[in-house]
């Protein structure tokens, strides 16, 4: 793979403002895990877990309503995704198109969407911590066996997750904050066959 071809994907946009604060969490651990490899992190740490404490208390606060307290939590988050979408970009430049440097700092790679299989295969986080839904574009008189393993990626690890007659599968007990790779195996009328893996970091 090319030098830069690499993209971090943040993947915070579409969370919930909780699910965000435990995604900036899990991302300032590993990062202060990894402080030999982000020895100058920009943001620094501290600004990070301060845009995230400011988040989580104006979050608290808005549990009661009020549109000032709302408003003021939105201020809030929109500052906190400018930051961390400042990291992730400082991560990218870091990584130069190294894949286990960004999965070092708890962040996704960006998938190609011109890869088929890909845009047909989606992962996504579910509701549950340690969980996460799983969905294909649907096929005719076919069962779905969901498979999954922990980075790095290896052949001989599949672990049968749970096998449906619909094209979407949950898989729950995983472990918070670590690297997987899913995918799923047609069973049909002429065997079986594998879609393309997807990487996704648990939260």
């Amino acid at each position: 793979m090319k030098k830069n071809s690499v993209k971090v994907a943040l993947l915070m946009y579409k969370l919930s403002v909780a699910q965000k604060i435990n995604k900036a969490r899990l991302i300032i651990t590993k990062v202060t895990a990894n402080s030999s490899t982000f020895s100058s992190p920009s943001p620094s740490l501290a600004i990070l877990k301060a845009t995230t404490d400011d988040l989580e208390t104006a979050w608290n606060n808005a549990q009661d309503g009020g549109k000032n307290l709302t408003a003021l939590m939105h201020d809030k988050e929109a500052d906190f995704l400018k930051h961390f979408n400042d990291f992730a970009n400082y991560v990218e430049a870091l990584a130069d198109g190294n894949e286990a440097i960004i999965h070092l700092a708890n962040l996704d790679v960006k998938k190609k969407a011109t890869v088929k299989n890909t845009a047909e295969f989606e992962v996504y986080q579910w509701n549950d911590r340690g969980a996460v839904g799983l969905k294909v574009k649907a096929r005719k008189k076919t069962i779905y066996k969901w498979q999954y393993c922990k980075a790095p990626l290896s052949t001989n690890t599949w672990v049968d997750g749970i096998t449906t007659d619909v094209a979407h599968a949950t898989i729950g007990d995983l472990e918070v904050g670590a690297y997987y790779y899913f995918r799923v195996v047609f069973i049909d009328g002429t065997g079986e066959h594998t879609s393309t893996e997807q990487g996704f970091a648990v939260n």
